[in-house]
C-alpha cells in the first residue's frame, strides 16, 4: 500500500505534466504575488495612516 503512493505521485505530477499544468502553476503564482502586493499596500497604508504626525 505505501509503495503505491510514490508511484501515484510520480504518475500524476511527472508523467502527466503538460503545458496546461505549467500554465496553471504560473497563473497561481502570479495571482498570489498580486494578492500579496495588495495586502502589503493596505498594511503599509494602515500603519502610516494611524501613525502620529509630529509637526
Amino acid at each position: 500500500m505505501l509503495s503505491a503512493i510514490p508511484n501515484y505521485l510520480h504518475e500524476v505530477f511527472v508523467m502527466q505534466f503538460d503545458a496546461w499544468v505549467a500554465l496553471g502553476f504560473l497563473a497561481q503564482a502570479l495571482f498570489s504575488l498580486r494578492l500579496h502586493g495588495s495586502l502589503r499596500r493596505k498594511l503599509i497604508f494602515n500603519i502610516t495612516a494611524s501613525a502620529p504626525v509630529v509637526v
